[in-house]
């Protein structure tokens, strides 16, 4: 995940970890290694710290199809 958008505002680790109550060393993980996180922590980041939108989609559909063929 990158944090492009965290830097074009000027956030500091400690600014976002202020905006969305996670630790500076979690933030820090997920910007360097995308560090294993939840959905819920990834959508307080995005939406939160970020001021963006998160959207998800699953094609059931194809996943299916996928899945029939294997």
């Amino acid at each position: 995940m990158g944090f492009n958008r965290k830097l074009r505002k000027h956030l500091t680790q400690q600014q976002l970890e202020d905006l969305i109550d996670k630790k500076r060393f979690y933030i820090s993980r997920v910007e360097n290694d995308g560090s294993n996180l939840a959905l819920n922590t990834l959508f307080e980041i995005v939406e939160k710290g970020l001021g963006g939108k998160v959207n998800i989609s699953i094609n059931y559909r194809l996943a299916l199809r996928h899945r029939r063929t294997c």
